[in-house]
């Protein structure tokens, strides 16, 4: 009779191991582990959209081991487990997908081979990751039940039969398709789900070799800026009700909001003598390192070249700082130095060098680009004097503070007007892509920006943008230049965008505003930066860069 009852129910098995999984996924959801998971992954250095990949991925697997742990029925494990994943991830997925078929000029194009075999990535990799689960959760499960001398409840997976002949075709063609999606999957934990959706980001010269005209200018880089006045509802600083809240345009930018009169000077005096092809890298200059007892024995500083460097040896050019991530993370995330030879090639923005100084390596890794409290390292000496003294002495520099823009995003968006701020005599302008601006802020994703500073108050207050905006003369105030992009809607770096841009308007400061609805993402800043580095040109132009 046990046994009769035990056949009928047993159709229902794949059923309750499928909703002790699904209850496991939901409860997680509902604690709020996997947005801890989420945040966590972000204080690691991701950006949302790829913590977003790598939790969902967790969770499917998570889901697989503990209904495989309830009833071993290891098929229906692991597509509940893909099934998690998919719908945790199914939102992030889309809105990378609308965003490549918007894109065009220097945002890239969309592929759709490769928005194909990132589909099978996705579905290889959660069919993986949930499988794998299931497979230890299995074996954990019949060890528990022979150690309590009960009978083993885990029913082996069940093999695949009459594959005959046919078997090491199979094989084969598994393993090419793990081949093919692995690559794939490790391109989107390590830069942006979207990274291989895109194809010929903006070089002049192909991915896959071959030239071919410049794609056309994106709607928004280079767009004329409107002058500083009302802002519109919903925006910083604005007057909220005044009238309905923007919409971002197609790319995920709102219109811009300028302060300043006579900021920026529409004329491209480079156009004269405008060079063509690509940029050239100069990579991991080895320098000796701003601390002592760190991961590395030098800090790395790498060196975009803009094309017709070698070719005008007589010509000196403005340098963009880029800190403090590597060239490596910039080059895969979003194309840079294919973007950057679009913009110059076209016209947009002048040849310019810019350089990536990282501070990989640091002892405190999350360096804020501060000295730190306890001495041992020295990262904003270094980034203010040592770096730029050496692209003065080694490269055909134009050596003045006018001449030097920083730029950052996230921990690079609070060091960049840091810096700027902190040393007028050194930079002119400073482009912060979602940052915060109070130093050694307490949030899920700036869980370690308190180290360098050790609790000390005072360094905190002369550290934090935000109060470092009232305290230069008025005169210093008007020779710099802040561009700031965010997104509102953020939950922890909309707010630290609104307040700060609130502040730039209530002060005298040249400034640009690019709101957008894109998020804390490698996409955002992918979408402003061209508009960006046009507003720093035209700085460069009114401030007198090129000459009269």
């Amino acid at each position: 009779m046990i046994r009769d009852a035990a056949r009928r129910l047993s159709p229902l098995l794949p059923l309750v191991t499928f909703g002790a999984g699904a209850a496991a996924v939901a409860a997680l959801a509902g604690s709020g582990s996997l947005r801890g998971a989420h945040d966590a992954l972000i204080i690691m250095g991701f950006d949302p959209d790829r913590a977003q990949l790598i939790t969902a991925l967790l969770a499917g697997a998570i889901g697989a081991a503990v209904g495989t742990l309830v009833v071993d029925r290891r098929l229906a494990a692991t597509l509940l487990g893909l099934g998690a994943a998919a719908a945790l991830f199914a939102s992030t997925f889309l809105d990378e997908t609308r965003a490549a078929l918007a894109s065009a000029g220097d945002q890239g194009r969309f592929y759709p081979v490769g928005w194909s075999l990132t589909l099978l990535a996705l579905i290889v990799g959660g069919l993986a990751a949930s499988w794998s689960a299931a497979v230890v959760a299995g074996e954990v499960r019949a060890a528990i039940a022979a150690s309590v001398g009960t009978v083993a409840a885990a029913v082996r997976a069940r093999t695949l039969r009459g594959v005959g002949i046919w078997r090491p075709f199979f094989t084969l063609a598994l393993g090419l398709v793990v081949a093919v999606a692995v690559p794939i999957l490790g391109d989107m934990f390590n830069y942006a789900p979207d990274a291989d959706m895109r194809v010929g980001g903006a070089p002049a010269i192909g991915l896959f070799g071959g030239g071919g005209a410049s794609p056309a200018p994106s709607a928004n880089a280079g767009a004329p800026v409107p002058s500083s006045g009302a802002s519109p509802g919903g925006l910083p600083g604005g007057s909220p009700g005044a009238s309905p809240a923007p919409t971002p345009n197609a790319s995920g930018l709102l219109p811009p909001i300028s302060g300043g009169s006579g900021a920026t000077s529409s004329a491209r005096p480079w156009l004269a003598t405008l060079p063509t092809g690509s940029g050239r890298i100069v990579p991991k200059i080895h320098l000796p390192p701003p601390w002592t007892g760190g991961a590395d024995p030098y800090a790395t500083l790498t060196v975009y070249l803009p094309p017709g460097y070698a070719a005008t040896p007589a010509r000196r050019y403005p340098v963009i700082y880029e800190i403090p991530w590597s060239f490596d993370l910039w080059n895969r995330a979003i194309l840079l130095p294919g973007m950057l030879d679009t913009l110059i090639d076209e016209g947009r923005i002048p040849p310019v060098i810019v350089a990536f100084a990282a501070t990989n390596g640091a002892p405190i890794p999350d360096t804020e680009c501060v000295n730190s409290s306890d001495g041992r390292q020295q990262i904003e000496t270094y980034l203010s004097s040592t770096v730029v003294s050496y692209m003065d002495a080694n490269f055909r520099t134009i050596a003045a503070p006018a001449a030097r823009t920083l730029f950052g995003f996230s921990t690079g968006g609070f060091c960049a007007p840091m810096l700027l701020l902190r040393h007028p005599d050194v930079f002119g302008q400073a482009m912060a892509f979602s940052g915060y601006y109070t130093a050694a802020i307490a949030a899920s994703q700036t869980i370690n920006a308190w180290r360098p500073f050790g609790g000390n108050v005072a360094a905190i207050a002369s550290h934090s943008p935000i109060d470092l905006l009232d305290l230069l003369p008025a005169a210093t105030r008007r020779t710099l230049y802040l561009v700031v992009s965010g997104d509102s809607t953020e939950p922890f770096y909309g707010p630290q965008f609104d307040q700060f841009a609130t502040a730039l308007r209530a002060s005298d400061y040249p400034y640009l505003l690019l709101p957008t609805r894109l998020g804390h993402a490698w996409g955002a800043v992918r979408t402003a930066l061209p508009a960006a580095l046009a507003a720093v040109a035209g700085r460069w132009v009114a401030l007198g860069v090129f000459g009269p």
